[in-house]
């Protein structure tokens, strides 16, 4: 069960593999339910797709699995349901040794949306996606164009139209991304046992892993469901700027010792340079020098963690290393 600092509560379940060993760290997949199994029992949403499949295959499941429970068969895992999955997330993170570079997300129906929609929000928590019989917002799908997707569909499905995934696969190979897509010719809606037995789609999750950290990021946060504090990669956006309700960041390593950093609706924000690409080898810069909306808003001794305040807004700049819709 996990407490929201609304006060609200959720509960969820956690599989753990038979040779668990903390001293490891194991990959963690993320499944989300479809409709029928909300509710607030903290098992129904195990016993319909990931879950039947780890049961019967359980020797063969070296990984962490995770079943939050929606309370709301109405809502695809949005807005305050979106930010309870990231919150419990980062709960399985600090209670088990989870790699977390190998962090998967799938689901089924209401679920399978849920899985196209929140790797959008967060296309880099997530290594692979695995969405069944879902959908989601073709003009954002380019948040996902270096992403592994397999992804599966009943072309007989008369619940959620087998077009959803059609024109999302479309789409990315349009972007010139390279999805796996598997449709069954003979099966409807409720595929998911089927996709989950396919062979090879376990072996080949398990290999996809986050690439090494990116020297350009460019980042948008929706408040209606990103958490705050929200890490990503080598920065952490702290604040918001009052009344702000989406958040835009654009920031680039521009040498071992400089960063840029343009942004619109931030308030505070913190660099994490132990985080920067190559910076287990490089080591420890004497100084450092951060630049934020053309202003230094640091510069001074290699710190693990560089926090600044409030800077006058001004938009980020949108460019072709943006990983947000086209």
């Amino acid at each position: 069960m996990i407490r929201m600092a609304d006060g609200t509560t959720q509960p969820y379940a956690v599989f753990l593999p038979e040779r668990y060993d903390a001293k490891q760290a194991w990959p963690l997949v993320v499944f989300l339910h479809g409709s029928g199994e909300s509710g607030a029992d903290g098992i129904r949403q195990t016993q319909v797709g990931l879950g039947p499949f780890i049961s019967h295959y359980r020797k063969f499941c070296p990984f962490i699995a995770v079943f939050p429970q929606s309370p709301n068969y109405k809502i695809w895992f949005r807005g305050a349901e979106a930010r309870v999955v990231f919150a419990i997330i980062e709960r399985v993170q600090k209670d088990y040794h989870v790699d977390p570079d190998r962090i998967y997300l799938t689901g089924i129906s209401m679920g399978g949306f849920g899985t196209w929609e929140m790797a959008m929000m967060r296309p880099d928590l997530f290594a692979a996606i695995v969405p069944v019989c879902g959908g989601g917002p073709v003009e954002a799908v380019g948040n996902l164009k270096e992403m592994p997707i397999w992804a599966f569909h009943g072309a007989s499905d008369d619940r959620v139209p087998v077009e959803n995934t059609r024109r999302l696969i479309e789409r990315l190979k349009q972007l010139g991304a390279d999805p796996k897509y598997t449709e069954f010719p003979m099966l409807g809606h409720m595929c998911w046992d089927d996709a989950y037995a396919t062979k090879g789609l376990f072996p080949w999750l398990l290999k996809q892993k986050l690439p090494p950290p990116p020297t350009v990021m460019r980042l948008e946060l929706d408040l209606t469901w990103s958490s705050i504090p929200t890490t990503v990669r080598w920065l952490r956006i702290d604040a918001a700027e009052p009344g702000a309700k989406l958040m835009r960041v654009a920031a680039a390593i521009t040498s071992a010792t400089t960063v840029q950093i343009e942004s619109e609706g931030v308030g505070a924000l913190t660099l994490l340079p132990e985080r920067f690409p190559g910076a287990a080898s490089a080591g420890q810069p004497a100084a450092m020098t951060v630049a934020w909306q053309n202003r230094v808003a640091y510069k001074g001794p290699w710190r693990a963690e560089i926090t600044m305040g409030r800077a006058t807004t001004r938009p980020a700049r949108r460019g072709a290393d943006a990983p947000m819709a086209p």
